[in-house]
């Protein structure tokens, strides 16, 4: 319905406009901007161009789905092989070649990406258009060989949440959709499975055209901007009257040539003076000119994280368009991925440790009656010692305690002779004693186990964002520590997820190389080098297999926290400025993160352990020393806050 609303919106628009002369290219909101810079039809086009400069021809090898929106493409050309990305993710979709996907070969994982591999695998990547000028719409032909006509069409739309995949047959019926649209969703277009393709509704707007002249570009831009201030109550900027106005305008493209023409975005259009609207004209046909032949430059801005394809911005991207485009939006849809992961994760992990807490209750009250076989054994001696008192039929029994000489009264069975009741007892006694006998060790291992899941939620509290592929990598590992544990259900492709991992081990065998392990660093007053493990995995390999026998090893003792490792380099010696280096920052990085102070267990390699069936992340310290760290004071602290009044 939301899909059907808009598009009626649009049309009743463009009907309006029609009589005016103008129409509104993109709803109030987007023209205002959402904070985030939008996979528009310029940049587009810059990435089909590139892909049709770089890998046409090209054979599709592989056809992977790592997410529920990312497809990727093994292409393959004469010279070089890599993965092309089309993601119809909502705020991060993109069309760009990037790194192999995650998981590997395991299309299977999804439903989508299975019916796609079966559909292109061993088809040729045959030409990238644009399908329609001013359309966020790309085209990617298929066929069997190099100058025969396609046998497969693929549709790739960029429009925010209505984004999608679709792919074609020859005659234009779609086989495959992202996204289906039926009947119930819009009246204007439908995407199903057996129906001809249709390109989206013409978008509304003028369009640019390097023959329009700047008097009647700024007279447009101004009845624009006046559209859009008598339907929201206030005047429109000159910004919001580019993206009104003309079709393939974006907020941030209008944004970026108002900066380039040293003209505010945020000003009305009644306050540009005469020199200003031509300069901004000169850059709207610059624009023009980049579109029309091609000669786009990658380039984007460190500190406001914008990329341009038309060079406005300082840093140039040698790499090309579409490592631009990938380093821009692949870290949102890593931090998407990361976010929806942590909370399955945190969500698993709290249960578990209500489990096991329930499990500790019940032992530690079986124990508290296991306390009481003594006392149980006493009640029978001190029957059998009087059994000449008992007589038949008694209920009760009165003795002498032997302990603080008081009349006890001990409860009997009338039915039963007084010696059945006192065996009674000691069988009683027997069993509470074989009780603690058998729940003392499970009290201690559930005792273990609350301490090893309790290191596991700090680790997973002190993980970054996910921007990083660091922090999401060691969210994975996190993850599959806990399903080895039994502690969280394997995800549904943890099968294909291993897989993977073995081409990838067997790629690294064959070329003599191993995984990098990702762990913090930092550097020591002195230049030593500083690591600090991102989960119980990378401390494991950090503490067992990384570290040497003249480096530095820290932990917060008795609490939670990361392994920490001073490499110190043979022949050199640790300052002191850089063991308080390193103890801030293992205080930093463990539970007493915002306390004043707490005590660091400092120790050799030599002198740490793995206790035999010690879950990851466990050691035994055989000599140590303690130093006295402080959190606050710590480097990392001081680039968490940074950040913060940075952001």
């Amino acid at each position: 319905m939301v899909l059907k609303k808009r598009l009626a919106h649009q049309r009743q628009a463009a009907a309006q406009s029609v009589v005016a002369g103008l129409t509104s290219s993109q709803p109030a909101a987007a023209a205002k901007g959402s904070g985030r810079q939008t996979f528009d039809y310029t940049a587009l086009v810059a990435c089909v161009q590139e892909l049709k400069a770089g890998w046409v021809p090209a054979k599709v090898e592989q056809v992977v789905q790592s997410d529920a929106s990312t497809l990727c493409l093994l292409l393959r050309t004469v010279e070089r092989k890599g993965w092309l990305h089309l993601s119809w993710h909502q705020a991060a979709g993109r069309l760009c070649t990037g790194p192999p996907p995650e998981r590997g070969a395991a299309a299977e994982a999804f439903a989508f990406g299975e019916q796609m591999a079966a559909q292109l695998k061993g088809l040729v990547l045959l030409d990238a258009t644009m399908p329609r000028e001013w359309e966020r719409v790309a085209c990617l032909s298929f066929g069997v060989r190099p100058g025969e006509a396609p046998a497969k069409q693929m549709y790739y739309e960029t429009m925010g949440k209505y984004s999608n995949l679709v792919l074609t047959d020859a005659r234009g019926a779609i086989l495959l959709c992202g996204h289906q649209v039926g009947s119930k969703m819009s009246s204007l277009r439908l995407l199903q499975v057996g129906r001809t393709y249709e390109l989206p509704p013409q978008a509304p707007g003028l369009r640019f055209s390097n023959s329009e002249s700047l008097e009647s570009w700024r007279s447009n831009v101004e009845r624009a901007a006046g559209l859009v201030g008598s339907t929201s109550g206030r005047e429109a900027t000159v910004a919001q009257g580019g993206v009104r106005a003309y079709q393939g305008v974006s907020p941030s493209l209008s944004q970026e040539l108002c900066e380039a023409a040293v003209v505010d975005p945020k000003a009305l259009p009644g306050q540009l003076s005469d020199a200003q609207w031509q300069e901004l004209f000169h850059k709207w046909r610059g624009w023009y000119h980049v579109l029309q032949s091609g000669a786009f430059q990658p380039r984007r801005c460190p500190d406001t994280q914008r990329f341009s394809v038309l060079g406005h911005l300082p840093q140039p991207v040698p790499e090309g368009v579409h490592a631009l485009v990938h380093d821009h939006y692949s870290p949102q849809s890593s931090a998407e991925r990361f976010a929806q992961l942590h909370q399955k994760i945190s969500r698993a992990l709290g249960q578990a440790l209500k489990r096991l807490e329930g499990k500790m209750i019940s032992f530690r009250t079986q124990l508290a009656s296991a306390d009481k076989a003594e006392a149980t054994q006493k009640l029978a001696d001190l029957i059998m010692a009087n059994l000449y008192r008992c007589k038949r039929g008694s209920s009760s029994l009165e003795v002498e305690d032997w302990d603080t000489g008081e009349q006890l009264t001990i409860q009997l069975d009338p039915l039963k002779p007084a010696k059945d009741v006192a065996e009674g007892y000691y069988k009683q006694a027997r069993k509470q004693r074989r009780t603690a006998a058998s729940v003392t060790p499970l009290l201690e291992q559930a005792e273990a186990q609350q301490a090893y899941l309790q290191e596991v939620e700090v680790t997973l509290q002190q993980l970054g964002s996910g921007r990083e592929a660091a922090d999401l990598a060691a969210l994975q590992g996190i993850q599959e520590e806990l399903v080895a544990g039994g502690h969280m259900k394997p995800p549904k492709d943890a099968a294909l997820a291993g897989k993977g991992a073995a081409k990838a081990r067997k790629a690294q065998k064959r070329s003599g190389g191993g995984a990098a392990v990702v762990f913090r660093r930092f550097t020591s007053p002195s230049g030593f080098e500083v690591l600090v493990g991102r989960n119980n995995k990378q401390n494991d390999e950090l503490t067992l297999k990384v570290a040497q026998p003249a480096d530095v090893w820290m932990h917060a003792r008795g609490l939670p926290g990361a392994h920490t490792l001073l490499r110190v380099p043979p022949g050199k010696q640790a300052g002191e400025l850089d063991i308080q280096f390193a103890a801030d920052l293992a205080a930093f990085f463990s539970k007493a993160r915002t306390e004043g102070k707490t005590p660091v267990t400092m120790a050799s390699p030599a002198d740490i352990k793995r206790p035999r069936g010690a879950p990851p992340g466990r050691v035994l310290v055989t000599k140590e020393k303690t130093v006295i760290g402080r959190p606050a004071q710590s480097v990392a602290a001081q680039m968490e806050a940074a950040a913060a009044a940075t952001s």
